[in-house]
């Protein structure tokens, strides 16, 4: 019982020097062998899927924005320089 106490002491020690992390030990995101089943249930799956949805509609807006401001900046070297 004492080795139990000590382990779940452990887990709530903080792992960085400003106390604000957990060390992760009963994640279970973070155990052994995690990546053999269940891969799609993962969070950190769901969330890269989610983001990717989106990319091409973010990637095309910073594509239009850098474009207009190449012009605005070639336009400025044309006329002031």
């Amino acid at each position: 019982a004492a080795a139990l106490a000590r382990s779940d002491r452990e887990d709530m020690l903080p792992c960085d020097p400003w106390g604000l992390e957990r060390s992760g030990s009963n994640m279970s995101e973070l155990q052994p062998g995690v990546n053999s089943s269940h891969l799609e249930q993962q969070q950190h799956i769901w969330h890269a899927r989610e983001a990717a949805r989106f990319y091409q509609t973010y990637d095309a807006f910073c594509r239009v924005c850098m474009s207009a401001g190449t012009s605005s900046l070639a336009s400025f070297f044309a006329f002031f320089c």
